[in-house]
Formats: C-alpha cells, sequence, structure tokens
C-alpha cells in the first residue's frame, strides 16, 4: 500500500488489509505513539455537529491489529487519522484520509479514496441523488 495520503489517487478504489475483523495496515498512521493520536471513525454529515460532521470512532486493536470494523458497513464514509504532537508542544503534523466503502471481504475493506472530507460528501451524496431519480422514473 502506499504511504501517506499523497501517495493515493482521488477516486480510486484500495484494498485496506483486514484480519480478523481489524484493520492491520491503516493508511494513515503516526509510529510516535507517546505523542501520537491515530484513529478511524465513520462520518455522517449532521448540520448541529462542528464541521458538520459526525464521528462515530471505531474501536482500538491491541498490537498490529489496529481499528475494529465490526460496526463499519459498505457505503460507509470513514476518515483515517494520525496526528503527532511535537515534543515542545509547538507544532503538529496532521493527517487525514477520508474514504468511501465499496466492500468488505474477510481479508480486505476496499475503500474509495478522497482527498477532502467535502469532496467525499459531494460526490457520494450525488450518487445518492442520481439512484432516487432512477428509481422515481
Amino acid at each position: 500500500m502506499p504511504t501517506g495520503p499523497t501517495a493515493y489517487e482521488t477516486g480510486k478504489v484500495y484494498a485496506i488489509p483486514v484480519q480478523d475483523s481489524y484493520v492491520v495496515e491503516p493508511p494513515v498512521w503516526s509510529d510516535h505513539w507517546e505523542r501520537a493520536r491515530n484513529w478511524l471513525a465513520i462520518l455522517e454529515e449532521t448540520p448541529h455537529k462542528p464541521g458538520g460532521v459526525n464521528r462515530t470512532w471505531c474501536e482500538r486493536g491491541r498490537g498490529r491489529f489496529r481499528y475494529s470494523i465490526a460496526t463499519v458497513l459498505e457505503g460507509d464514509a470513514l476518515e483515517f487519522g494520525g496526528d503527532r504532537i511535537w515534543a515542545d508542544g509547538e507544532g503538529r503534523s496532521r493527517e487525514r484520509w477520508y474514504g468511501a466503502v465499496v466492500k468488505i471481504t474477510d481479508d480486505a475493506m476496499h475503500v474509495r479514496y478522497f482527498e477532502t472530507i467535502e469532496e467525499m460528501f459531494a460526490i457520494t451524496n450525488d450518487r445518492e441523488s442520481r439512484i432516487l431519480e432512477v428509481n422515481e422514473a
């Protein structure tokens, strides 16, 4: 798998390795554990939440089992995040990886990558409106 968000191509589907319903190789991860915050969240557009987004945090695993995907469903919008706070407290690196789940198998979660959260919601919401239009016709 590529490393870091800049190595990914918008709109392309990537297979994120999974074992025993846990992500084992997330697309974003900060190894500086004493000063890092890593997460996987399921996103939902919600007007009354900060930034218009509600995050449901996925359970963390142990060792190489990073995040449980037991609550993740096909079609869900995801955010992988990895922040590192500098030792002097003066800086922070932020990495985000956004995607829409296309398919989940025993050994991988297939996710369409988007560079920004706005782009992801604009495209996924547009697709839903086109499906409604077809079904109504």
